[in-house]
């Protein structure tokens, strides 16, 4: 990312992050650099999208913890709602202006 911001970058927008020790390793490698983050905030709607994104989708990583709390939960939905209001108050917690967080919506179209 450094190489990027040398080039002119003035802002970094990441790929959506699932854990507060995620958000905080990166809030601590990119803080020096000046620049506004935008952090990727997807919400989780079953446990098998967990794994998906997991296992399937290059650049994402979803924890062990949060994959298996998705498992564990009774309402997937409601469980990945929460996780991602945690992302949302880690973001602006950690990442400075209005626009610290973008949030990716999935449309179910059955």
């Amino acid at each position: 990312m450094e190489r990027k911001v040398e080039a002119g970058a003035q802002f970094a927008v990441t790929q959506p992050v699932y854990d507060e020790a995620s958000v905080r390793e990166l809030a601590d490698a990119v803080r020096h650099m000046g620049i506004p983050v935008v952090l990727g905030i997807l919400p989780l709607r079953t446990a098998r999208h967990a794994e998906f994104l997991d296992q399937q989708v290059s650049g994402i990583a979803v924890p062990e913890h949060v994959r298996e709390r998705m498992r564990r939960t009774a309402d997937a939905t409601a469980e990945g709602i929460v996780l991602a209001q945690g992302m949302v108050t880690a973001a602006r917690q950690l990442f400075a202006g209005p626009a610290s967080c973008r949030l990716l919506t999935i449309v179910s179209l059955v």
